[in-house]
């Protein structure tokens, strides 16, 4: 936020404690590291390993999933177990939120069924320097996850 004092612009402070009040998230992120995101992200979808514990029906399911592992969630929901079984509860959640659509993640921990749902990546939602370490976070997922280097899939999507 700025405002203006005779043509010059000057950052708006907070009258209380100082803190500069801005309301932009960072410097905004390039569109050809979007661009690089979605297109890792496409092709790790297409050689996602068959043996692998997970698997994906779409694209976005992928993405979503791997955002999440990589730390980009908030809790949706924690709810105490008390009567069920802890891996039934998580597989009724998960069978409910995937025919509903949801993309979310259901876990057992500590006696709770905690959802997880992940968190925003739009441009206007996630600044640059954030962008830059969920992607370095996601990156690592897929390779601890599936074997996969990311330079093996970018030499696959330029092949194609």
């Amino acid at each position: 936020m700025l405002e203006s004092v005779a043509g010059v612009q000057m950052t708006k402070h907070c009258p209380a404690c100082g803190v500069t009040l801005d309301d932009k998230p960072s410097k905004p992120r390039s569109i050809d590291q979007h661009r690089r995101f979605f297109a890792v992200v496409r092709a790790v979808y297409q050689h996602w390993p068959q043996s692998h514990d997970v698997q994906f029906s779409t694209e976005t399911e992928c993405r979503k999933w791997l955002t999440m592992k990589a730390g980009a969630r908030e809790v949706a929901l924690r709810m105490p177990l008390v009567g069920i079984k802890p891996h039934t509860a998580v597989i009724i959640a998960s069978a409910a939120m995937k025919a509903a659509g949801a993309h979310a993640v259901a876990v057992e921990h500590k006696g709770e069924l905690v959802v997880f749902k992940p968190t925003s990546i739009r441009f206007d939602k996630m600044g640059h320097q954030e962008f830059c370490k969920l992607n370095d976070e996601v990156e690592a997922v897929i390779e601890s996850e599936t074997g996969l280097k990311i330079h093996d899939l970018l030499k696959a999507i330029e092949a194609a």
